[in-house]
């Protein structure tokens, strides 16, 4: 048996997940920085609602 990790960074610091939530499908996704650029610019992925920096939440692994 394997023991859990933490996913970390090359400096040995965690890992973050940025996650997207659109305020009006309110459909989430889990996004990298390029993927969160261009849902700024361009709306949500599923529905092309537009989207704020409020709209992402960034958290831990």
């Amino acid at each position: 048996m394997s023991a859990a990790r933490a996913s970390v960074n090359r400096e040995g610091k965690p890992l973050t997940t940025v996650h997207f939530t659109c305020p009006d499908c309110a459909q989430t996704i889990e996004v990298n920085d390029a993927m969160r650029e261009t849902i700024l610019e361009s709306g949500c992925p599923v529905c092309t609602a537009t989207a704020a920096e409020e709209d992402f939440a960034v958290t831990c692994e």
